[in-house]
């Protein structure tokens, strides 16, 4: 006798994973720290692109190399890698 061929499992796709959000207006700076210059602006609402953090998780950094406060943003993946920041700024010379 042949085998009855049994009919292939429902395939259950995963629901799409929710974009990262801004959760407040947030600066967008050069670096991962105040102490770097400002480079733009993200708005409430405003979908971001992360693309890695800092070690301590403190920090995003976005697609286009610009960095945000990671306690500005909700839905941010679990999964991201660490990367290396830049060296902070020097501090501006004494007049």
């Amino acid at each position: 006798p042949t085998p009855t061929p049994q009919p292939a499992a429902p395939v259950v796709e995963a629901a799409p994973a929710q974009p990262a959000t801004v959760i407040t207006a947030a600066n967008l700076r050069q670096g991962p720290s105040t102490d770097f210059p400002v480079v733009g602006a993200a708005v409430e609402g405003q979908e971001l692109t992360i693309v890695g953090q800092i070690a301590d998780g403190a920090w995003y950094q976005l697609d286009n190399g610009a960095w945000v406060f990671a306690q500005l943003v909700d839905n941010a993946p679990t999964d991201l890698p660490i990367v290396d920041a830049p060296a902070a700024p020097a501090a501006p010379a004494a007049p």
